[in-house]
């Protein structure tokens, strides 16, 4: 209800009152604030890569339990635009839980 899927350059919002998961590769998001919970689907049984150029994990969580899940891998692509140079810093998460609350992934 009232979430439509991000295109290549959006802004995107998770509320304070979302829950969202991810169970397929997301568009090359301009800037993910999370207020709200954001998961990566740990039943997913694919690869899924999240493209942002920055993300703000404000008041919500950002969860990544795939641990248990030998068919899915998540790649984190942090790509920035405002240097001279693009930076591209992969996580490569296949035997380790990640999650992160009150950060800035820039």
């Amino acid at each position: 209800n009232g979430w439509t899927i991000p295109k290549d350059g959006d802004n995107v919002i998770v509320a304070k009152d979302q829950v969202v998961m991810i169970s397929q590769d997301t568009a090359a998001i301009d800037t993910l604030i999370i207020d709200g919970t954001l998961y990566i689907n740990p039943d997913a049984n694919n690869s899924i890569t999240l493209s942002a150029q920055r993300i703000f994990v404000r008041e919500g969580n950002f969860h990544c339990n795939i641990s248990q899940n030998e068919n899915i891998t998540f790649t984190l692509l942090l790509s920035s635009s405002n240097t001279p140079y693009t930076v591209n810093d992969t996580f490569n998460l296949t035997n380790q839980d990640l999650n992160f609350q009150d950060k800035s992934i820039v």
